[in-house]
């Protein structure tokens, strides 16, 4: 099973990139464990249902699934990145 439960704050406004297959929405959320630490986490949408309305700043919860993605630059260097796959979310 994947499934991933966060709650946070918005670290910037929601970016909308165009795609062969529609829309996607990028944003990203603060998770602050006080006084520890902070995480953060880089989240997708395909549906602009989740995002409608926010701004940076905005405490959200979401819920996804975590997609490991790796890619090779120009430069033949190998990058791996983790996003989370919002499959909900609201507005707190």
């Amino acid at each position: 099973m994947n499934k991933v439960y966060l709650d946070g704050r918005l670290t910037r406004d929601v970016e909308i990139r165009t795609s062969k297959k529609g829309n996607v929405y990028l944003f990203n959320i603060a998770n602050n464990d006080f006084p520890l630490k902070t995480d953060y986490f880089n989240c997708v949408s395909y549906d602009e249902k989740h995002v409608e309305g926010l701004k940076k700043g905005d405490k959200v919860a979401i819920i996804g699934n975590v997609r490991n993605n790796t890619y090779t630059d120009k430069n033949n260097i190998t990058h791996y990145a983790s996003n989370i796959l919002v499959t909900e979310c609201r507005k707190e």
